[in-house]
């Protein structure tokens, strides 16, 4: 698949072929439709973040997309289901998780800055992180970015 690598901080990102995702047992994969270009991307490129980021990197953290495979114990997603991707992926064990806190997790993984994100064709997501569902039409109104921007500040609520 294509996606935007960055691979030396405070250069362009370069197009590059790389690896697609393959789907663990509660993954999904989603091809990505749209990814914001979050002022975080600019930190992460410009080495502002190199504590927390491997190079190479694919960044993007505000990802629309569409279910296109997903692991053999995922129920309650289909393939084609369209939405936002909640970035945070929590660990769902530790104090901050078990207390309905995620947000806060002490072991948190993100996607676009410790894990690979949507400046790519394809990214794996776990099924338990919030994936907003889109209707077709909100999805592909003129503006996409008020939705994502609208429902990634909603799930956090």
């Amino acid at each position: 698949m294509k996606a935007m690598v960055l691979e030396q901080y405070n250069t362009n990102l370069k197009m590059k072929d790389v690896s697609e995702p393959t789907p663990g047992p509660r993954d999904l994969i989603l091809k990505v439709h749209k990814c914001g270009i979050c002022g975080t991307d600019l930190k992460i490129v410009f080495g502002k973040l190199s504590q927390i980021i491997s190079l190479p990197h694919i960044p993007g953290n505000e990802i629309v997309g569409e279910i296109v495979d997903k692991g053999k114990d995922v129920e309650k997603y289909s393939r084609g289901d369209m939405g936002v991707v909640y970035f945070y992926i929590s660990c769902g064990d530790c104090e901050m998780c078990r207390t309905g806190r995620e947000n806060i997790c002490f072991n948190i993984k993100r996607l676009g800055f410790e894990l690979n994100g949507g400046y790519a064709e394809y990214v794996r997501i776990p099924a338990y992180s919030s994936f907003v569902l889109l209707k077709i039409q909100v999805f592909q109104h003129q503006n996409w970015l008020f939705y994502l921007m609208l429902l990634q500040h909603l799930t956090i609520l």
